[in-house]
């Protein structure tokens, strides 16, 4: 197929890719593994199970309550439309992995934009990340690295589980004791032991066999 763009820059990223090596944390997954459920599922955004599947297997982009995890991209999409370029989802069935953990990269949802060091929130209706003041939003475990406008791609990691508190209000700083320096504290001398002083004017007397010989 045909170039059709060109860009003058490199991208920083594409939905559901991983931002760096970090670790990754991989939800458990029940007996036979996650799969894409009856409407497939989108990469680089939440995941909840299907409750129509009695197994837990199969996964949703919507659900209630907090979703299980982040669907990374990994490649194994496949194209079914003729003559199309790319696909950023599951087909129903496909076998799927599901992240509580990792560092990735997603398009803001919702209704709001975001800001760095603030909590991840999801779209139940479709999965996406989003601002806390989107309606229905849900809370995750993720939080914003990065601040960014809705429709734009931003960074989230699984391991900030808490927004930056200001100041470091969480545990508010203790007052300043003085400590008192060693300019302070009163010289203290030790008197040398009569003994001591006897056997030190002894050890600079030089015996009279010893001056005679030098």
């Amino acid at each position: 197929m045909a170039q059709k763009t060109v860009s003058l820059l490199q991208p920083i990223g594409t939905p559901g890719q991983r931002v760096n090596l970090n670790p990754l944390n991989v939800v458990t997954a029940p007996n036979g593994g996650f799969c894409a459920g009856k409407n497939g599922l989108a990469v680089g955004a939440f995941a909840w199970p299907d409750p129509a599947d009695p197994n837990g297997r199969a996964l949703l982009n919507s659900g209630t309550g907090s979703p299980l995890g982040f669907l990374h991209k990994t490649r194994t999409g496949v194209i079914t439309t003729w003559l199309a370029r790319s696909v950023d989802g599951l087909l129903p069935g496909q076998e799927a992995t599901l992240y509580n953990g990792g560092d990735f990269y997603a398009v803001v949802g919702g209704t709001a934009p975001v800001t760095a060091q603030s909590r991840v929130y999801v779209d139940p209706a479709n999965g996406a990340v989003c601002a806390s003041a989107t309606a229905n939003a849900v809370p995750t475990n993720f939080t914003f690295t990065a601040s960014a406008q809705v429709g734009a791609l931003v960074s989230i990691s699984g391991y900030g589980t808490v927004a930056v508190q200001p100041n470091n209000a969480a545990s508010p700083p203790q007052p300043n004791v003085a400590t008192p320096s060693v300019a302070s504290q009163p010289a203290t001398t030790e008197a040398a032991s009569p003994s001591a002083t006897q056997a030190d004017t002894a050890d600079t007397k030089a015996s009279p066999s010893t001056s005679k010989k030098s």
